[in-house]
């Protein structure tokens, strides 16, 4: 990295919340319970409920070799701001739905929706490892804990008014809108998100590209992956994403079952059970970030994911009358805020400087895929339930179960990560046979 192109800590600390805050606005608009329930609405039904919910991560997959890209878009900056792009306008097509017009001359409107969300996604998920490995370059090592704590700050603070505003919104038209101007409302909605989002790009324009002074194995992919996936420590982080991508992911259409019909949760409750977790989380985060700095985030980050673990069997517990409960299961997940930082920190510690477009892809967009096959594979089995006559809640039931005992097991692989906290990055580090 070029040491004399490089900004203010502070700078980009700015240009990144900003762009951090105006993103999740668009982003909680144009996905989640928004896109489910319009979905539902157009006639989904729970297989590509399933299939919908698990898109965003699944397709990012391909993602990993973005860094083929590179020679054509010039830098990660460029790349990130050309996906952007892509991304948003492909989007527009799933807005396109609401419009009566157009959505009678669709053979199979929730099939577009789809294929629309499909590769607007994966541009995307393109644009997100651009977007995450020029940040590595943008902020010294010894600030990166605050820094990622800062910004998932921003998203939280966005996370606690623009979904649930949008919730009430969402709520309202359904009882007060007759049935035929519900499309419109959605319409609405999804145009603003998208526009939220492309307005997320403003910010980091002024930031520098900060690219690799000397490029060596970025544009060869598979012997990139092979290097990577040779390091010890790396390899076990990843095995550690993917093991708690697979638990997560499971539980997708289980805990959308519970919601949608044992809970009979309105879109607002739902949402005041995410503000408590997102409360909790943003105390959690500014905490994190200091201590990251200063300790390391091995030990951290194996502790507090013990502790969110055992938000999930609360679920079980609750029923339509006693649906409070779920405030306790979402207060300890909040503690997912120290992993979200503390992961990113040993990743790009254990990755090779500025050209960890790879391994970034590798740790996060593998997991995507681990965590899209399992809940697609969690609802498929749910439909198939539904379809033998059986009871949808005890399938459910199981599936959670199985997902807490992963939640517990995964963290368990970073127990065999080496924290590099004090020391410099260590590229060489020891391989085993």
């Amino acid at each position: 990295m070029d040491s004399t192109n490089s900004p203010s800590v502070s700078l980009v600390q700015k240009a990144v919340v900003q762009n951090q805050m105006l993103w999740t606005a668009g982003y909680s608009l144009t996905s989640g319970s928004f896109l489910t329930y319009f979905a539902r609405e157009l006639g989904a039904d729970w297989t590509l409920i399933s299939l919908i919910l698990v898109i965003p991560e699944t397709i990012g997959v391909l993602a990993i070799w973005s860094s083929r890209l590179l020679p054509m878009s010039g830098s990660r900056k460029q790349l990130w701001w050309i996906s952007s792009w892509i991304s948003r306008i492909i989007a527009l097509g799933i807005p396109l739905c609401a419009i009566d017009q157009i959505r009678v001359q669709l053979p199979q409107p929730v099939v577009w929706l789809t294929v629309c969300l499909a590769i607007s996604q994966l541009f995307q998920a393109i644009a997100y490892l651009a977007y995450l490995s020029w940040l590595s370059d943008l902020v010294p090592e010894t600030n990166w804990g605050r820094f990622l704590a800062r910004r998932n700050i921003a998203k939280l603070v966005i996370l606690l008014v623009v979904p649930l505003a949008g919730a009430f919104l969402r709520d309202g038209w359904k009882t007060e809108l007759p049935s035929e101007k519900t499309y419109a409302a959605y319409l609405i909605v999804f145009l603003v998100g998208n526009v939220l989002q492309l307005a997320s790009l403003w910010p980091m324009r002024k930031l520098p590209t900060v690219e690799p002074m000397v490029s060596s194995t970025r544009h060869f992919v598979f012997s990139h992956l092979k290097l990577a996936w040779q390091k010890r420590s790396f390899r076990y982080l990843c095995l550690y994403s993917w093991s708690l991508a697979i638990a997560n992911g499971v539980t997708q259409s289980a805990f959308f079952h519970y919601r949608y019909e044992v809970l009979h949760l309105s879109l607002v409750n739902g949402f005041l059970l995410l503000n408590t977790m997102n409360l909790i989380k943003i105390p959690l985060s500014e905490l994190a970030g200091r201590w990251i700095d200063r300790y390391g985030a091995r030990r951290l980050l194996w502790g507090s994911l013990m502790v969110a673990a055992l938000g999930t069997p609360i679920w079980l517990m609750s029923s339509e009358a006693t649906w409070g409960i779920l405030f306790l299961a979402h207060a300890l997940w909040g503690f997912y805020a120290i992993a979200n930082i503390a992961q990113w920190q040993l990743v790009w510690k254990h990755s090779p400087q500025s050209e960890n477009q790879t391994e970034l892809g590798l740790f996060r967009q593998m997991g995507g895929l681990f965590s899209g096959l399992s809940g697609f594979a969690g609802g498929l089995w749910l439909s198939r339930v539904t379809e033998s006559g059986n009871s949808v809640t005890s399938g459910a039931t199981a599936i959670i179960l199985i997902s807490f005992a992963l939640r517990l097991l995964a963290p368990q692989w970073l127990l065999l990560v080496k924290d590099p906290q004090n020391q410099e990055k260590d590229s060489s580090e020891t391989h085993d046979s």
